[in-house]
């Protein structure tokens, strides 16, 4: 083609310690941009992956949630004991 291009490489944070796989998005354009609308389109880019980061990282956290220890319960002392934090009307009776 005879004409020069630049491109822009993006990296998320820590990408060079990380062993990840990442996806690729390119951001091509007709004619060269100028340097500010280059940096808006980099930051754009950026501010959504920081929000996608932060999805993937609670849902991870959440899915790393300890299961709860499930122990043997006694129903009527369940019972009794709800009945007393919030007792019925005197015309229901248990």
């Amino acid at each position: 083609m005879g004409v020069d291009r630049y491109f822009w490489v993006y990296t998320p944070p820590n990408y060079d310690k990380s062993t990840t796989k990442y996806p690729v998005y390119y951001l091509l354009h007709a004619r060269q941009p100028t340097a500010e609308k280059t940096l808006e389109h980099l930051q754009r880019i950026e501010r959504q992956v920081e929000l996608a980061d932060s999805v993937i990282t609670a849902l991870s956290s959440f899915a790393r949630l300890p299961m709860p220890v499930l122990d043997p319960i006694s129903i009527p002392d369940l019972l009794a004991e709800a009945l007393e934090t919030n007792p019925t009307g005197s015309n229901i009776e248990v």
